[in-house]
């Protein structure tokens, strides 16, 4: 018989580590914001409540997890409005669940069923490209839910010229002079120079980018400290289709937001991929 246990404290995470890298590398779906990395550099600068909803099948091993954030308006008294999200938004460029091999036809509605139960006014789910989310949605029937959806965004993905020089032949006469006079500028700073930095070299740099980073932000690096050095040097580029779109080189404090919304359910054009979408209880 399945169950949901919902954990919400770093000492129940740290129990189910193993269990999470295991179902994420035998999960096709997966991606680097479903990665255990990711979870907990962002957890770690979370503000707002947030739950893991880990599902298992008796007494055996977990077979499925989903990360919910659970906000509230105001923070302090009465609750005007109560809503849960998909975890990792709006830091994440898109979000997910981790399903074992096979299991989603009774991982999903168990999900459904625990998520009815829980106290919310929304339900929002953003940037989700995989098509589960779209299943996990279509548990909430409409007669008792009213749903709000718009069109997906596109997410486009653009072939750069190999070299810096064929990328400005490519480009209008008016930002050619914009970019050199721009480079100019930069190459004239005294003792100017591109460096590639070594792994060995990693924490000196990180440590280097987050004090510039602090002086022209006029923010303290105390938060983002925990969070960068681990995602800066402990995952991988996003790839897709094996080519790398962007070396991993951000925090997990990010401040993106998604846009559009999403209607489930719907085919997608290449090179899409759903941002939104909002269920409310009907009362």
């Amino acid at each position: 018989m399945l169950a949901v246990d919902r954990l919400t404290s770093f000492a129940q995470l740290d129990k189910i580590k193993d269990r999470w890298i295991e179902l994420y590398h035998h999960d096709e779906r997966a991606h680097f914001f479903t990665s255990w990395e990711w979870l907990q550099a962002c957890l770690k600068t979370e503000t707002n409540p947030w739950m893991v909803l880990a599902v298992r099948d008796g007494n055996g091993p977990y077979i499925g997890f989903l990360w919910l954030g659970d906000g509230r308006f105001p923070t302090f008294g009465p609750p005007l409005n109560r809503e849960l999200y998909l975890g990792g938004i709006p830091r994440a460029d898109f979000t997910g669940i981790l399903i074992a091999d096979g299991a989603e036809s009774s991982v999903i509605p168990e999900l459904a069923r625990y998520i009815h139960a829980l106290p919310w006014d929304n339900f929002t789910l953003n940037d989700w490209p995989d098509d589960r989310i779209a299943a996990l949605i279509a548990e909430f029937p409409e007669i008792s839910y009213r749903a709000k959806t718009a069109d997906p965004s596109p997410c486009p993905l653009i072939a750069l010229p190999a070299t810096w020089d064929e990328y400005l032949k490519s480009r209008g006469r008016h930002m050619r002079q914009n970019l050199k006079a721009k480079m100019r500028k930069v190459e004239s700073v005294e003792g100017f120079r591109f460096e590639v930095t070594r792994k060995r070299d990693a924490e000196a740099a990180i440590s280097k980018l987050l004090d510039l980073n602090a002086s022209r932000w006029n923010k303290s690096r105390r938060k983002r400290e925990r969070t960068f050095g681990e995602l800066f040097v402990s995952t991988p580029p996003l790839k897709a289709d094996g080519t790398p779109l962007s070396p991993v080189s951000g925090t997990a404090g990010g401040d993106g937001a998604a846009i559009r919304k999403a209607v489930p359910g719907k085919p997608l054009p290449p090179g899409t991929v759903p941002l939104r979408f909002t269920t409310m209880p009907q009362w």
